[in-house]
């Protein structure tokens, strides 16, 4: 499923959110022969039309290179604006979850040995779960000015270069990062009771009780707050100790407004301990890089920069640090994965454009919305007939809401 919206549209997914491919995966076909490949067909279209979005234009040729009919309605209107002010189209941010840009666009991805598009980040000789100042795959970044990263069709539209591949908040913190570091910390508060209980039970509803007082003090809205609390909500109940812990059933906002309220509980429970240091440090500085998306507009200032910057980079160490002191108590806690080396090239993004922008919380509402839409396509229909349907279904759909829809409608004579 493939979408697109202005990054600066404050409307719902469903008013602002458009739809640009929709197919069973069953009805896409591979093949080495580009002629006879689904996605190599359909990306040809769709880059055509962007080309000519970029120039403002109405399109000379067809996407297969023939010539309009002259007395058809695209014929007329070949090579002229596309509206009267001269306003064109440009692709700003290309954003996907990790496995769509490892399949579809071919970029390296954690499967890899070279596990990085940006940098020639490794396994071995420039590890990517290094994470200091001086790493040495720091010194291997890539400039996308001078070469793309894939050769895919997509790289053809003007415009569009290896930096248009966006670095997305929700899969990389949300469901990246900051799940990790609140995986961990239930995982401290409960299993190695940090906090008072005599039963795993006990201590789950004492973290709950907290969690609960503390979003109320924060003001946190309830529709981003956690409702329930399970072992398995952070580690497997039967092998608490045999696994690392993991976050589950807990939605990415949820996630990121989990960060406020731990904080405010790792400073009641800090001690001189380096662990509880480590881990304090952590969470704060995983909130500072929030605070410093969420207070600027598209392009931040150089000092909102460099907070962004240094958080990511003590966040990041100090997590370095409480994984090696797991490993030296032989405990599996604080995994590091790719995601945390994804999160180092973050703040050279959010230089010129914040991250918060180019998160995929609307297009991920929108593949629920597409993948609902499809569901009811698909009773007594061949797979490869789905997409016309759910396309007409669509249509009706935009058609509807924009003449029947919540538009306020004022009567002509009150306006006069």
């Amino acid at each position: 499923m493939l979408s697109m919206r202005s990054l600066l549209s404050s409307s719902s997914v469903a008013h602002s959110q458009m739809l640009l491919l929709a197919l069973p995966k069953s009805a896409i076909h591979k093949s080495e022969i580009l002629a006879e490949d689904t996605m190599h067909c359909l990306w040809s279209v769709l880059t055509w039309s962007m080309q000519h979005m970029y120039f403002g234009k109405f399109p000379e040729k067809a996407a297969d290179g023939k010539d309009w009919q002259h007395k058809s309605a695209r014929g007329q209107k070949a090579g002229t604006l596309l509206n009267s002010a001269g306003l064109c189209g440009m692709i700003f941010a290309i954003t996907a979850d990790g496995e769509f840009f490892q399949n579809e666009y071919k970029l390296p991805g954690s499967s890899h040995a070279e596990c990085c598009w940006s940098c020639g980040a490794n396994r071995s000789s420039h590890p990517h779960n290094d994470y200091r100042a001086g790493a040495k795959w720091r010194e291997t970044i890539k400039n996308h000015k001078d070469s793309n990263p894939t050769d895919h069709l997509i790289m053809t539209v003007p415009g569009i270069n290896g930096y248009t591949l966006a670095y997305d908040s929700l899969h990389i913190l949300e469901l990246g990062v900051s799940a990790h570091i609140v995986a961990n910390f239930m995982f401290d508060m409960v299993v190695k009771a940090e906090l008072p209980g005599s039963s795993f039970e006990a201590r789950l509803k004492e973290l709950f009780r907290k969690l609960s007082g503390l979003y109320t003090e924060l003001a946190t809205d309830s529709s981003n707050q956690v409702r329930r609390l399970h072992l398995s909500t952070f580690c497997q109940p039967n092998k608490k100790w045999d696994s690392f812990p993991e976050l589950s059933g807990v939605k990415a906002k949820q996630v990121r407004h989990l960060i406020p309220p731990l904080l405010e509980l790792s400073q009641d429970l800090v001690d001189e301990s380096s662990y509880k240091k480590h881990r304090l440090e952590c969470i704060k500085n995983l909130n500072q890089m929030y605070e410093a998306m969420e207070c600027q507009g598209l392009h931040p200032d150089e000092s909102a920069y460099e907070q962004y910057k240094r958080s990511t980079e003590k966040c990041l160490l100090h997590y370095s640090k409480l994984a090696k002191i797991a490993i030296s108590q032989n405990i599996l806690q604080w995994n590091t994965v790719h995601k945390h080396h994804l999160a180092c090239h973050m703040p050279e993004q959010f230089r010129h454009l914040n991250c918060r922008f180019v998160s995929t919380y609307s297009g991920e509402t929108m593949v629920g919305f597409m993948a609902s839409l499809g569901h009811a396509c698909l009773n007594g229909t061949p797979p490869h007939l789905v997409p016309a349907k759910v396309a007409w279904r669509y249509r009706l759909g935009l058609h509807l809401r924009v003449t029947h829809g919540d538009f306020d409608l004022v009567d002509s004579e009150e306006e006069l």
